[in-house]
């Protein structure tokens, strides 16, 4: 869902803010338990920080690798150590 998000609209402001408030406020979850609203801004935020850190190649790099049947967590952290 993040990477729809990201996709689609990219970053604004409301998702800074969301984001934002949640980090300041330490109620953000972790990716595992994001809820139904975070996980489309959380999301999100974790592509766009994919993107500006490692280059918007690396998302495609990781599409790839999902198709593998493996997590999201698996791809992750193979992909960008995270």
């Amino acid at each position: 869902e993040g990477l729809a998000e990201f996709q689609s609209q990219g970053w604004n402001t409301q998702i800074d803010m969301i984001v934002r408030d949640a980090i300041l406020n330490g109620t953000m979850p972790s990716l595992q338990n994001l809820n139904y609203y975070l996980v489309y801004q959380g999301g999100a935020s974790v592509f766009k920080y994919i993107a500006q850190t490692y280059g918007r190649n690396k998302i495609g790099e990781m599409l790839n690798k999902m198709r593998g049947r493996t997590t999201f967590e698996n791809v992750l952290r193979s992909a960008v150590g995270m």
